[in-house]
């Protein structure tokens, strides 16, 4: 279940259940939270000093292995 998850209990666990299914694990090693307003939320993050990417397919997309950036690096996955 997500710490601090505002949400009812059953939405809270069934959302949890479908993060570590796609995550395969990696929500047990890496620090992570759900936030609801996105765009505040990357504001917040660049005054913080964080890079932000996200995770999306398009013509303009860089391939992972030649992506690389300064830490801390905020990751958006929607």
């Amino acid at each position: 279940q997500i710490d601090a998850d505002p949400r009812l209990p059953h939405i809270s666990q069934k959302i949890s259940r479908k993060i570590s299914k796609t995550s395969l694990g990696a929500e047990n090693s890496i620090s992570w939270e759900h936030q609801d307003n996105l765009p505040s939320l990357i504001t917040d993050l660049k005054n913080r000093g964080f890079t932000i990417a996200a995770l999306e397919q398009t013509d303009n997309s860089i391939e992972l292995q030649k992506f690389s950036s300064g830490e801390p690096l905020a990751l958006i996955v929607c």
